[in-house]
């Protein structure tokens, strides 16, 4: 490029002292300046508009409209790349025209890319308040995995329990099949007695679990079978009726109905022997281990007859917390389902076994057990000087046949 003289402008078309020749042309200096002004506008539109491209790109992907920016930015692309035309044809489009798109078109182009830049940064906010419930949401999740475990564990134990009770359940099905199966007496409470004045409550044929996992002597649990009926007495024998078979009063405590006490095993034999010729029947002895816990537990399977509770004890028998170191009257407590009384406390009962140190190779069918591992003989039911737990239902203990104690008495069975 070099200076002239007076020279007509290719550009404005005014005579000028000053010209610049270009490679297409000859210019003054004004319109020289103009056109250097917009060579930069280029090269900073250009860059402007590729970076505005990129941004739109984030844009669109957050789901904003850029619809509009966008036909703004291909026209101004489109004249960009347009190719340079003759100065005599194209110098108004080249200075009308690009000033008219740089001044107002690139200005609302650059409004709205910064108002789009405000909605990022808007949807950045809104993205990191999401970001942060979600952590929220994840934290709260994993909280919960713990707890998850843990209500698992209880569902889990809950329908193994459900499990154990519906045996149990279909166990006291069983059950009350064996009591109710193939009954030929009636289903009331059947009361007999005899010439002394004793009294007899019928105990029907039927089956039970004998024994309990209380104690080693009361295992193994078994099935056991009473295949008949028989009567028992309602109450332990009372000293008056001792009395009127024996003709003494062997008891420590004084009274026509207390039960009698402190009389062996072998005394008891002579006394039932007395009583069958007395009434000129053989049908009074006394009751196997078997059939008294079958008659004292009617039916139950808890530890008592009444149920699991030994605080309801005082209400069906006499013990150590309420006898007041005594024995007491006969049928004075609660009876058990099938209208026996005292078979829990009050004094011992003496039964016809032999004593075993538990039910390995015991009979099933309610016999007694006399082949026993020596000469004592079975004792039941818990007195009142012994606690609760001597009291219950399968509690078993023993005493040398010649034994007599002020706390052991005992009932008898009339067989049907």
């Amino acid at each position: 490029m070099s200076k002239v003289e007076i020279e007509v402008c290719d550009i404005c078309g005014k005579t000028h002292e000053k010209m610049r020749i270009l490679f297409r042309g000859t210019v003054c200096d004004k319109c020289y300046r103009l056109l250097n002004d917009r060579n930069q506008l280029f090269v900073c539109v250009k860059d402007r508009v590729g970076k505005t491209y990129n941004r739109l790109k984030a844009f669109e992907e957050l789901g904003l409209d850029v619809a509009e920016i966008k036909k703004y930015l291909n026209k101004v692309e489109a004249w960009l790349n347009e190719e340079d035309s003759p100065f005599e044809t194209v110098k108004t489009q080249i200075i009308g025209n690009f000033e008219v798109i740089s001044k107002q078109e690139t200005t609302i182009i650059f409004a709205n890319i910064d108002e789009l830049t405000n909605q990022m940064q808007q949807a950045n906010i809104a993205l990191i308040d999401e970001n942060e419930k979600f952590k929220k949401q994840i934290s709260q999740l994993e909280s919960l995995k713990g707890k998850e475990t843990e209500l698992t564990d209880q569902i889990n134990r809950l329908n193994k329990k459900i499990e154990e009770l519906k045996k149990e359940n279909e166990g006291l099905n069983k059950k009350i099949d064996r009591l109710t199966k193939n009954k030929e007496e009636p289903e009331k409470i059947a009361k007999h007695g005899n010439s002394i004045g004793m009294k007899f409550t019928l105990i029907h044929a039927g089956e039970f679990d004998m024994g309990s996992e209380e104690s080693d002597s009361e295992k193994p649990v078994r099935e056991v079978k009473i295949n008949n009926p028989f009567y028992l007495g309602t109450y332990p024998v009372t000293q008056r009726e001792w009395e009127a078979v024996m003709g003494d009063r062997p008891s420590r405590f004084k009274g026509d109905d207390l039960p009698v006490e402190q009389v062996s095993w072998d005394k008891m034999q002579e006394f039932i022997k007395k009583l069958n010729e007395k009434e000129g029947t053989d049908k009074y002895r006394l009751p196997s281990e078997a059939e008294w816990e079958y008659a004292c537990r009617a039916g139950t399977t808890t530890r008592y007859s009444f149920d699991d509770d030994e605080s309801k004890l005082g209400d069906y028998g006499w013990y150590d917390k309420n006898s007041e170191g005594k024995t007491h009257l006969v049928g004075q407590r609660e009876p058990n389902s099938w209208g026996l009384y005292d078979m829990h406390g009050n004094v011992w009962e003496w039964v016809q076994d032999e004593w075993h140190v538990n039910y390995d190779d015991a009979h099933t069918d309610g016999r007694a057990w006399e082949s026993g591992d020596g000469a004592d003989r079975v004792i039941r039911g818990g007195s009142w000087s012994y606690d609760a737990r001597n009291c219950r239902s399968a509690l078993r203990s023993h005493l040398d046949p010649r034994r007599r104690t002020y706390s052991l008495g005992f009932r008898i069975l009339q067989e049907v």
